[in-house]
């Protein structure tokens, strides 16, 4: 029986030998597999690492050419208000053809149908308040405003008092001197004011002439393009 056992335990020993020898070479080598496994995995997400981040940076390189891109954006955008300028200039240009007409400078019977509006129910206000008649007469065409071409419109006695004034000032009192608290003041500024931007580019030479005295005939005189005396004439109260 000793014997037996003897036998068996050793065979049993042995095959747990060959057992725990196979099963000692078998781990190596599986950790050396799963060591390559691992170094292959490694490798290849290193690689991988690399490739991304080699991709991470051209991707900001190709983020940095489009930021070059919309700084080219911007000086497209600069021409463009380059163009605007343009534009603008243009549009300056248009309004002066467009302004030619109205301001072209009449003359005859054309220049009398556009300054009679701008008289119609517009006076002069003093002691007594007169209406504004447009004057037109085609004498001495050409020559400097005189006192004379007063007198020659004027009806009255044979020596009256003249006067001069300059026409500037007399514009001014007409256009600036309101009261803003007196809407009917204010009213009647704005309209010598829409007068005066009439007659100022039609007529060259302007003057005022007053004749007379007490009742006196107040002449705002000039010359058209044609050399024509035009203005207006109203009356002035002074007692």
């Amino acid at each position: 029986m000793y014997g037996l056992r003897g036998v068996f335990g050793a065979r049993l020993g042995a095959v747990a030998c060959i057992c725990l020898s196979a099963c000692t070479e078998a781990e190596p080598g599986r950790a050396q597999t799963d060591a390559a496994v691992a170094l292959t995995d490694a490798g290849g997400k290193a690689d991988e690492v690399e490739q991304l981040a080699d991709a991470r940076v051209s991707d900001p390189d190709v983020r940095v050419s489009d930021p070059d891109a919309r700084v080219s954006d911007p000086d497209a955008r600069v021409s463009d208000p380059d163009a605007r300028v343009s534009d603008p200039d243009a549009r300056v240009s248009e309004p002066e053809t467009d302004a030619a007409p109205a301001s072209e400078r009449l003359c005859g019977d054309a220049w009398l149908e556009a300054a009679r509006p701008l008289m119609a129910d517009l006076y002069f206000l003093s002691e007594s308040d007169y209406p504004l008649d447009p004057v037109l007469l085609a004498d001495n065409l050409g020559a400097a405003v005189t006192p004379n071409d007063a007198l020659g419109l004027f009806v009255g006695p044979a020596e009256p008092l003249v006067e001069t004034r300059e026409a500037a000032g007399f514009r001014d009192r007409l256009t600036l001197d309101f009261d803003p608290a007196d809407p009917g003041s204010v009213a009647l500024a704005a309209q010598f004011g829409a007068l005066f931007a009439f007659l100022d580019p039609q007529l060259d030479a302007e003057l005022v002439v007053r004749v007379s005295e007490v009742e006196v005939h107040v002449y705002y005189l000039g010359r058209t393009a044609c050399g024509e005396l035009a203005g207006f004439h109203t009356v002035s109260i002074e007692t």
